[in-house]
């Protein structure tokens, strides 16, 4: 038994267009697209989660107090559960997974 009805169909699937193009639309939307599209969420909100620890580059001047100051900033933003997601992090997982959602929409 399914659980996604028309509407979460349609909506996952102009998800995939979006990520994937015009080829998604004839992608068959089913309950394991669906799982392997939340595991793909997890794998960004992990990497960007990472990357926000990564320092920024510092400029002339105290470059301990910039690195501290930035870092305490990344700490901060990780604290206030920022729902961004770094470019990086999704063009990296969407082309990970392109041919684990292709053979899910075919039930493989």
């Amino acid at each position: 038994m399914e659980l996604m009805d028309y509407y979460d169909k349609k909506a996952l699937n102009e998800v995939l267009v979006r990520w994937y193009g015009a080829q998604a639309r004839g992608w068959e939307m089913n309950d394991s697209v669906a799982q392997v599209v939340i595991k793909m969420l997890v794998e960004m909100r992990r990497c960007t989660a990472a990357l926000h620890f990564v320092p920024m580059p510092t400029t002339f001047g105290n470059q301990l107090g910039q690195l501290t100051k930035g870092y305490l900033k990344k700490v901060i933003g990780v604290l206030k559960d920022d729902e961004r997601v770094y470019n990086i992090c999704s063009h990296h997982t969407i082309r990970q997974y392109r041919s684990e959602i292709q053979m899910a929409s075919m039930g493989l």
